[in-house]
């Protein structure tokens, strides 16, 4: 039988290396890409493998040392610059990108250059050149050696703001993933899935196979957190025992057709006591102020804002040491982040988390954690698991 890990291994390696993106949806999104592009003033745009370069193109590839990177001017077909042992069997129509294989006895970075330029004896100087976020230094050094005296500026204005907004098909993805994050959620609040005496590493285990089953295709990471180690917000599961009186907080999310999960729910092992329900109380009520001011055009801090003041007027908000959500689609974490210092307004159909917290060192933590779409009428959660306090004992 193959182990948890050989069968993410696979799972991983069976969506490499292919387009998954309609045809007509990825020329689309390459249009107004270059649109953007264009009304910005930026010459070219070097995209590396990422979740940008899936979403512009629907392109899936292992990121390596080696250069793979999507050049994209303000017209024209775009050009991918990838080693030739990455695309052996890729077929791309012609229309979509132009596949330029490099061998180990050619520059990649030289490539791309021509690529960029058209040809390698013409200069670029003085220009806005837009690079992916998710570049490493060992690729965009080079590439700035080859292009001095422009500017270079990320992908923020251009990729990022085409992303925010999620498409009909997107919403779709990222409702089912949501369900199916959901249901795993249920088992546990069900007790199906034994607690009571276990390590945090042993239940880890067991919640990672029941999102499997329930319809992941791949988990991203699995948070099981009980007793005093619950107030700390990204505890790894170790070999703590779980024991009766204990918050028991989880935190899983991963993947289906690419899109991701993310979801934090909490149970006590017994009766909860006073201090536990009035602190989860707290923190359901904060999270809900957040949840009914979400609205089309309203600035994200706002909505930090309404989640922190709701704890601070009970005198938790010291122990909310975290932002209140972050937006989520093909990357775990993505914009738009709900966060004091972002004044950027809400776009109809994007998609983030709602997760105030709140964490009691040495005692126990409570975070909530659902993701919300925008729409027309406000906040629409795509989570549907059980937000009250559960108590188990099993």
């Amino acid at each position: 039988m193959l182990s948890f890990g050989q069968v993410q291994a696979l799972t991983m390696e069976a969506t490499m290396a292919q387009l998954v993106l309609p045809h007509d949806v990825a020329l689309e999104r390459i249009q107004r890409a270059q649109e953007l592009l264009t009304k910005q003033n930026k010459t070219c745009m070097f995209l590396p493998v990422s979740a940008d370069l899936e979403w512009l193109t629907g392109y899936q590839a292992h990121a390596l040392e080696r250069l793979t990177v999507l050049i994209v001017r303000q017209s024209g077909v775009p050009i991918l610059i990838a080693p030739e042992l990455e695309v052996v069997t890729l077929e791309v129509p012609k229309d979509l990108f132009i596949v330029r294989k490099w061998s180990q006895s050619e520059d990649p970075f030289k490539m791309a250059l021509i690529a960029a330029t058209g040809d390698e004896h013409v200069q670029i100087l003085n220009e806005n050149l837009v690079v992916g976020k998710k570049m490493p230094a060992m690729h965009l050094l080079p590439l700035m050696s080859l292009l001095p005296q422009n500017h270079f500026e990320d992908s923020t204005s251009i990729i990022a703001h085409l992303r925010r907004q999620k498409d009909q098909a997107e919403i779709h993805a990222m409702a089912e993933v949501a369900r199916c994050v959901d249901l795993t959620i249920a088992e546990i609040q069900q007790g199906k899935i034994p607690l009571l005496g276990r390590t945090e590493r042993a239940v880890a285990e067991d919640v990672k196979s029941s999102m499997l089953r329930n319809g992941h295709d791949s988990v991203s990471f699995c948070i099981v957190a009980t007793g005093p180690n619950s107030a700390d917000p990204h505890h790894e599961p170790d070999d703590t025992v779980i024991k009766m009186g204990h918050v028991v907080l989880f935190d899983i999310g991963g993947r289906r057709n690419g899109y991701s999960s993310d979801i934090t729910r909490c149970v006590v092992m017994g009766p909860a006591n006073k201090r536990q329900k009035d602190v989860y109380h707290e923190v359901r009520k904060a999270q809900q102020r957040a949840f009914e001011i979400v609205c089309v055009g309203i600035p994200a801090n706002i909505i930090d804002s309404a989640a922190r003041e709701s704890l601070d007027s009970c005198d938790l908000g010291q122990h909310f040491v975290h932002s209140t959500g972050h937006g989520i689609g093909l990357d775990e974490h993505e914009d738009p982040f709900i966060t004091k210092m972002n004044t950027e307004p809400l776009l109809l159909n994007e998609c983030f988390s709602l997760e105030p917290g709140v964490y009691l060192n040495g005692e126990f933590g409570f975070r909530l954690e659902d993701i919300v779409i925008v729409t027309n009428n406000g906040a629409m959660r795509l989570n549907y698991a059980r937000r009250d306090l559960i108590e188990l004992n099993i």
